[in-house]
């Protein structure tokens, strides 16, 4: 990949991290592009499920169509292709609720009940989502 931006190390780096002055950062990182590039997702219609803070979808594509309900961002590995991404804020707070009401609050118990549980449950999906007002302190 050519970078298209560069910028000099900044002072701060220089003088605490011991960075030489001519060291150059190029500016394209983030867990979610960098998980794409580190899974080797290359080909249009290759997708990963991260389930971390946020639950997030992203794969490839080589023709976007841009939505009000997800991103579309430049592939970090193919200047060609493009890299999707749809995000579920508060996803591990939904999995600790679910958790602590059908599991005894142990993730030992929530994934052996997993385990136990035939795909999808035998519906076709299953979705739920919090919404936690900060300023509130309340749990909706």
């Amino acid at each position: 990949m050519t970078p298209t931006c560069q910028i000099e190390t900044c002072i701060l780096c220089c003088s605490r991290f011991q960075f030489a002055s001519s060291c150059l950062v190029i500016q394209w990182s983030g867990d979610n592009p960098n998980s794409l590039a580190g899974l080797t997702l290359s080909n249009p219609g290759d997708l990963a499920i991260s389930l971390g803070t946020s639950d997030t979808v992203f794969g490839v594509t080589d023709s976007p169509e841009p939505t009000l309900e997800g991103n579309i961002f430049p592939n970090p590995v193919d200047p060609k292709t493009y890299m999707v991404l749809l995000c579920y804020k508060n996803g591990s707070l939904t999995r600790e609720d679910l958790r602590n009401r059908y599991a005894e609050r142990s993730w030992d118990m929530f994934n052996r009940l997993l385990e136990e549980t035939a795909p999808l449950n035998g519906i076709p999906i299953y979705y739920s989502f919090i919404v936690y007002l900060l300023k509130c302190g309340l749990m909706l």
